[in-house]
């Protein structure tokens, strides 16, 4: 800590002609007080509890500036929390994720446009526009109340089964999921099993 100077007492008059004055011949400078005058520097004693408040002071502002909610770094107890306070407590680093989703987003189409020009020199065709960026944002999350919705909507008949894959955690490639599914219904025989091992000698499909 930056001490301060303080000085106790008054200075010194010096007269018209120099009476008083430190001579001049003398290396350095000097204070002139009066008797009983006292000049030191004070500065404040960092003991533990300083340390401690500053400590406080310096990691809830770094909270504040990443937008991280207190309960992650088990400042306060999470068990009383439900998972909407929780979606609250992330609100901020939500937005700021998405933000950098779409800064990051917009850099990496950038490369892959200049890798789609490179490419074309060389004769080889690409289309970049045909590559889908995911972007996850790692927040807690109840998956299994997510399922239960998600199967309640869809025995409902009030969401698709690709928008149902898009929201399920679980799933990452909607397209290739649709793909597999499409396929496996294609498998089932007329009892509703799937068709597990083809036969493919005699042409039977084996169940």
């Amino acid at each position: 800590m930056n001490p301060i100077p303080v000085v106790v007492g008054q200075k010194l008059g010096i007269g018209k002609n120099g009476e008083g004055a430190i001579p001049s011949n003398l290396v350095g400078t000097g204070l002139q007080l009066d008797d009983g005058g006292s000049f030191g520097f004070a500065n404040g004693q960092l003991d533990y509890k300083s340390f401690e408040s500053v400590w406080k002071v310096l990691k809830q502002a770094l909270l504040d500036i990443s937008c991280t909610p207190a309960v992650s770094m088990n400042n306060t107890d999470i068990s009383n929390l439900s998972e909407t306070s929780i979606k609250l407590l992330f609100g901020l680093a939500d937005v700021r994720g998405n933000l950098n989703e779409k800064f990051m987003r917009d850099g990496i189409m950038q490369r892959l446009k200049k890798f789609e020009k490179l490419l074309g020199i060389k004769g080889i065709g690409v289309d970049v526009d045909e590559i889908e960026l995911t972007f996850i944002c790692s927040r807690p999350l109840n998956e299994a109340d997510i399922i239960d919705n998600l199967k309640t909507l869809r025995d409902m008949g009030a969401i698709s089964l690709q928008s149902t894959l898009e929201q399920n955690p679980y799933v990452f490639d909607v397209a290739s999921e649709m793909d597999k599914i499409k396929a496996e219904k294609g498998s089932m025989d007329n009892t509703g099993n799937v068709n597990t091992q083809d036969d493919t000698s005699s042409g039977n499909v084996a169940k």
